[in-house]
C-alpha cells in the first residue's frame, strides 16, 4: 500500500511540472522566411526555411519545468548569425502537453501564435 502512495506521490508532480508538447509552424510566404527556437533551457532548434505558402514544419519540445522561462519563435529575412536581430518573434511560457500551432508570415516578416491544447 505505501509504494503505490509513493509512486502516486512523486508522479503527480512531474506531469506538472513537464511538457511534452508538439510545436507545428504552418507558412503564409511569399518571399523567403527563416524560423528558429530558442527554447526554455536556452538552447536553440534547426533554423527552419519557408519557401512557399503552406509549408509545415513540426518540432517536439520534452523536457521539465518548461514554463520557468519562455519557449521563444524568430523570423528571419535572411538566414540568421550570431547577433542577428529578428524581424518577428513570438513567445510562451509553455506547460503540460498538447499542442501549439504557429504561423509564419512573410508580409512585414510577422509571426502569428495560434496556440491550441489538447486537454
Amino acid at each position: 500500500m505505501y509504494s503505490k502512495f509513493f509512486a502516486l506521490f512523486f508522479a503527480i508532480p512531474f506531469s506538472i511540472t513537464a511538457c511534452d508538447i508538439t510545436a507545428t509552424m504552418t507558412s503564409q510566404t511569399y518571399h523567403l522566411v527563416y524560423a528558429q527556437f530558442t527554447f526554455h533551457n536556452e538552447t536553440r532548434s534547426p533554423v527552419y526555411q519557408f519557401n512557399q505558402d503552406g509549408e509545415m514544419k513540426t518540432v517536439h519540445i520534452t523536457g521539465t519545468f518548461c514554463n520557468m522561462k519562455p519557449t521563444r519563435l524568430d523570423a528571419y529575412k535572411t538566414y540568421p548569425k550570431l547577433g542577428d536581430k529578428p524581424c518577428g518573434s513570438s513567445q510562451a511560457f509553455i506547460e503540460g502537453f498538447g499542442y501549439v500551432n504557429y504561423v509564419v508570415r512573410s508580409k512585414l516578416c510577422t509571426l502569428c501564435g495560434l496556440k491550441k491544447f489538447r486537454v
